[in-house]
C-alpha cells in the first residue's frame, strides 16, 4: 500500500510544459489570424501553454509598411498570446530609427505585447546607432522567467553570426553568441532557480553541422533544455537532439505553428513527449485578429500606398502560371531592367532618373523573392509580398534601386559566383538571377574558372561578348548592392565585385547612386517593389519563363586541354602556379636523389 502511495505521489509531481512556437513570420499576419485559432484550441486544452517566437517577425508583406509607425507585427503577436520574442536580422532593415520607432509604437499602443529578449548585443559601444536602439530597448532585457502551472521557465534570446551577415544595415556589435549564451544560462541558474531553460535563437540550423549554429549551441551550452531555432526557415519534422537539448523549427512565413510537450524526468532533465508541426492552411482565421488587421490595412492604404498611386487590391497584370524560385528571380531582374529603361527613355531630360544611359543588365540574388506569384491576377499586394524588403534613406518602406558600373571581368566573376559557388558547390545564397546577359561554362575546368564567355543580350535578341576592361551599367536594389562586398570576403579576394561610377571611380556611398524619379507623388526614390509593379503593368501578361532561364546558362563541355587552360581566372592562375611549384619541387628532389645515387656509385 505504501509503495502504491509513493508511486501515486511521484506521478502527481511529474512536471509537464506545453509550448507553441513560431519564427520567421515576416509580416504574414493574415496567416497569423489562422494560427491564433490553433493556439486557442491548444489553450482550451491547457491554458498554461507558453507561446514563443524566434524573430524575423517583420519584412514580408504590406503590413511592414506601418512597422515603425504602428508596430503591426509586434502588436499582433501580442494579440495571439506570444509572451516572448527576439530580434531577427530583418528587424534591422528599417535602420536604427525604424527599429526604435517600432519598439516605441508597440510600447505606447496600450496593447499587450511580447517581451523582447536578446542577450548578446554589446551595449557598451558609444555611437549614435547603438544609443538609439538601446534607448528603445531599455524596457526589455536579456531573459525573463515565465511560471506555467508551477514550472519556472527561463527564456532568453540570441542573435547568430549568419543573422548578422544577413543584416547589412545593422551597425550594432554583437558578443560571441556561444560565450554569451553560456554566461546568460549561468546567471539564470544562479539567480532564478529555473525548472527549464529555453533559448529563442535567431541563428538557424544547416545540413552542414559545422555551419549549424543552433546545433553548435546545443553542444556548447548543454544546460539549455529547448532551442526554438529561427533564421534558416527550416521545418524540422522531428526535433534535433544533442545530449539533453532539443532543437525545433516549424518553417517560415506563418505556414505552420509548432506545438510540443515536454516532461521532466526523475533526474530533473526534460524529454520530448509530443511534437507536432501544425499547418494553418484550411484553418478558419480568428475573428478578433482579423478585425485588428482590417484596421491596419486602412493605415497601409492611407499612410503608404497613396505615396505610389497604388491600391492594395489593384490588378496590375496576369500570371501565365505559378512562378517560384528561379522564375521569380529572373522576373524581378527583368522588371528592374525593363522598367528603368522605359522611364529613362520617357524622361531623358529628367535629373532624377540617373545617368539616362543604356542599362546593360540587372541582377538579384537568391532569396530576394519573399513570396511566389501564383497563376491568375497579379495585384499590388502580390507584387509587394514578392519583394518586400527594407527601407530607403527617405525612411519610407522599400529598398530603392541603385545604378552602378562593373567591368566585364567583374561580370564574369558574377557569373562564376553563380555557377561555381551557387549551383555547383551549393552555396545557394550566392545564386544570382540576371537579366540582360547569358553565359557559357565548361564544367571540366577548374573550380572558380568554369565560366568561359559572357554575352550581353540586346533588345533585338542579338548577343555581344563582354570585354574585360570595359565598364557596363548594372541596376539592382540597394540591399543587393550592399551585399557585393561579401563576395570579396567569401572568396578571400579571389573574385571581386566593386561598384563604380561611370568614370571608373569607386562608389564610396551607395546611397549616392540611388535611382530617383518624379513619377511617384510621395517619394523620389525608385523603390524596387514599385519598379516590379510598374513592370508588371507594362508587360500585362507574364509568360513562360522556363525558356528564358534555359537560354541564360549554356553548357559547352570540352576536355580539350587548350580550352581547359585558356584565359584562366585569377584563382586558376594562382592554382596553376602552385601546381607548377609543386612539380618543380618534386623534379628537384628527384634530380638531387639521382645525383646523390650517382655520387655514391662513383665513390
Amino acid at each position: 500500500m505504501a509503495l502504491l502511495t509513493g508511486l501515486s505521489s511521484l506521478v502527481a509531481e511529474t512536471k509537464t510544459v506545453d509550448v507553441m512556437f513560431m519564427h520567421d513570420v515576416h509580416s504574414f499576419l493574415d496567416r497569423i489570424a489562422q494560427a491564433k485559432t490553433l493556439i486557442n484550441q491548444q489553450k482550451t486544452a491547457n491554458p498554461e501553454t507558453l507561446v514563443l517566437d524566434a524573430g524575423d517577425f517583420s519584412q514580408g508583406t504590406l503590413y511592414q509598411t506601418v512597422y515603425s509607425s504602428k508596430a503591426a507585427e509586434l502588436r499582433i503577436l501580442g494579440l495571439i498570446g506570444v509572451e516572448a520574442t527576439t530580434l531577427g536580422n530583418h528587424e534591422f532593415d528599417c535602420m536604427d530609427t525604424g527599429l526604435a520607432g517600432m519598439l516605441d509604437a508597440a510600447r505606447t499602443s496600450g496593447d499587450v505585447i511580447p517581451e523582447m529578449l536578446l542577450c548578446n548585443i554589446d551595449w557598451s559601444k558609444d555611437n549614435d546607432y547603438t544609443k538609439t536602439v538601446k534607448r528603445a530597448f531599455d524596457d526589455y532585457g536579456d531573459y525573463d522567467v515565465f511560471v506555467k502551472d508551477g514550472v519556472r521557465i527561463a527564456v532568453f534570446g540570441l542573435f547568430g553570426k549568419d543573422s548578422f551577415f544577413c543584416a547589412p544595415t545593422c551597425q550594432l556589435t554583437f558578443l560571441d553568441q556561444y560565450e554569451q549564451a553560456a554566461k546568460t544560462v549561468k546567471l539564470i541558474k544562479e539567480k532564478e532557480n529555473p525548472d527549464m531553460i529555453v533559448c529563442i535563437s535567431h541563428s538557424g540550423t544547416d545540413k552542414d553541422i559545422k555551419k549549424s549554429e543552433d546545433e553548435i549551441l546545443a553542444k556548447k551550452v548543454p544546460d539549455i533544455d529547448l532551442i526554438i531555432s529561427g533564421h534558416s526557415h527550416t521545418k524540422l519534422e522531428k526535433p534535433i537532439q544533442h545530449g539533453n537539448t532539443y532543437v525545433v523549427s516549424c518553417g517560415s512565413f506563418s505556414h505552420n505553428v509548432g506545438s510540443l510537450s515536454m516532461k521532466q524526468k526523475a533526474d530533473g532533465l526534460w524529454e520530448m513527449a509530443r511534437y507536432d508541426i501544425l499547418p494553418v492552411e484550411s484553418v478558419a482565421p480568428d475573428a478578433e485578429v482579423s478585425a485588428k488587421l482590417e484596421d491596419f490595412k486602412k493605415d497601409i492604404d492611407i499612410e503608404y500606398l497613396s505615396k505610389f498611386g497604388f491600391e492594395t487590391n489593384q490588378v496590375l497584370g496576369n500570371a501565365y502560371t505559378n512562378y517560384t524560385h528561379a522564375e521569380m528571380g529572373h522576373i524581378i531582374a527583368d522588371m528592374y531592367r525593363k522598367t528603368v529603361i522605359k522611364y529613362e527613355i520617357e524622361c531623358p531630360n529628367s535629373e532624377l532618373m540617373g545617368t539616362g544611359k543604356h542599362i546593360d543588365f540587372a541582377v538579384v540574388p537568391t532569396g530576394i523573392a519573399r513570396e511566389d506569384l501564383l497563376k491568375g491576377d497579379i495585384t499590388t499586394k502580390d507584387v509587394f509580398n514578392a519583394f518586400s524588403l527594407g527601407i530607403g534613406p527617405d525612411e519610407i518602406a522599400g529598398y530603392p534601386l541603385v545604378s552602378v558600373y562593373l567591368s566585364g571581368r567583374e561580370f564574369k566573376n558574377a557569373c562564376e559566383i553563380d555557377y561555381t559557388m551557387g549551383q555547383t558547390l551549393g552555396f545557394h545564397l550566392l545564386n544570382l538571377y540576371i537579366s540582360g546577359i547569358t553565359y557559357e561554362y565548361n564544367p571540366h575546368r577548374m573550380i572558380l574558372d568554369k565560366v568561359t564567355k559572357v554575352y550581353l543580350v540586346k533588345n533585338d535578341g542579338t548577343k555581344e561578348e563582354v570585354e574585360d576592361d570595359k565598364l557596363y551599367r548594372v541596376v539592382s536594389d540597394i540591399y543587393t548592392g550592399r551585399m557585393l562586398g561579401s563576395v570579396n570576403d567569401l572568396t578571400y579576394g579571389l573574385l571581386s565585385l566593386i561598384p563604380k561610377n561611370s568614370d571608373g571611380s569607386i562608389v564610396e556611398n551607395l546611397e549616392d547612386n540611388i535611382i530617383r524619379t518624379d513619377i511617384f507623388p510621395g517619394t523620389s526614390e525608385f523603390k524596387a517593389w514599385a519598379a516590379i509593379a510598374r513592370g508588371v503593368q507594362m508587360t500585362g501578361d507574364i509568360g513562360d519563363y522556363a525558356p528564358v532561364i534555359e537560354a541564360a546558362y549554356t553548357a559547352v563541355p570540352s576536355r580539350n586541354l587548350f580550352k581547359i587552360l585558356s584565359h584562366p581566372s585569377k584563382f586558376a592562375k594562382i592554382a596553376y602556379c602552385l601546381i607548377l611549384v609543386v612539380i618543380a619541387i618534386i623534379v628537384l628532389i628527384v634530380v638531387l636523389c639521382i645525383r646523390r645515387k650517382h655520387k655514391k656509385a662513383r665513390a
